[in-house]
């Protein structure tokens, strides 16, 4: 099985992405995949290019070659001497962890990132490509993370045919008045991974475990911790202190000993 990690970057790189490709080219080199890094933007008319390097082994023949590539963002640090092959997970076309609390933590959040925008995104998707979103129990549409992407070769060449147009989906959401985040790879895969013939596999959250920091109404400064024991790849999502970690403090994310701050549910 030929398989392939893919990093990518536009711009000046920070100290912790440096820790990030260091460690992922050593996991790729164990689980016997090949890796690659790259600061090549999505050759697709869009906006916000450079957001969109997820989407890249979808639209890219030279991926195509691969049967099994995993995007992975910069900002996410694999576990010390990690040997779990996250490719054996690879039986469907597309895979993405859950951001487990999101739905309930962005009824409280402020911001544009937040329950309001949601469940307007959800209305629009549903009522616009008459494409069902994924949701809660109470109705609340569930977060795949774009931080880890998981692809079978079945499925880029699939997505490739039955994803719409990007650009139009981005035209009608910014029309439609949603921000810029809802307009991004995330949710732009998050709208059509239950398209008729796409096969959906929720991946494991210890594949994307995230520490996410975020603003209450309120005005109080939370950070959400999804960490485990079992955590394999740790998500850094804790605002602009991300910005000033060195290449050490990441290494220390790797092992556990990193201090991100008090962890809530």
């Amino acid at each position: 099985m030929k398989t392939l990690i893919y990093q990518y970057w536009v711009g000046k790189r920070p100290a912790y992405s440096y820790a990030s490709e260091m460690l992922f080219r050593s996991y790729a080199k164990r689980i016997g995949a090949e890796y690659l890094f790259s600061d090549r933007r999505l050759e697709r008319r869009c906006m916000h290019g450079q957001y969109f390097g997820a989407l890249r082994p979808i639209f890219e023949k030279e991926f195509h070659s691969f049967d099994a590539v995993l995007y992975v963002d910069m900002d996410i640090i694999p576990a010390e001497g990690l040997n779990e092959n996250i490719f054996s997970l690879c039986s469907s076309h597309i895979s993405m962890a859950e951001e487990e609390w999101q739905p309930k933590l962005r009824e409280d959040m402020s911001g544009n990132i937040n329950h309001k925008n949601d469940m307007r995104w959800k209305f629009f998707v549903e009522k616009i490509w008459r494409n069902k979103v994924l949701a809660d129990e109470v109705g609340r549409p569930r977060v795949f993370n774009s931080g880890a992407v998981l692809y079978s070769k079945n499925g880029m060449m699939l997505l490739e045919k039955l994803l719409p147009s990007i650009l139009k989906y981005q035209i009608s959401m910014k029309l439609l008045g949603l921000p810029r985040f809802y307009l991004l790879d995330q949710n732009f895969l998050n709208a059509f991974i239950l398209r008729e013939g796409i096969k959906f596999l929720e991946l494991p959250k210890k594949w994307n475990s995230q520490v996410t920091s975020f603003t209450t109404r309120s005005g109080f400064s939370r950070i959400s911790d999804d960490r485990s024991e079992d955590t394999c790849f740790v998500h850094m999502q804790h605002g602009p202190a991300k910005q000033t970690m060195s290449f050490a403090d990441a290494m220390l994310v790797s092992i556990g000993e990193y201090d991100f701050g008090l962890g809530v549910p």
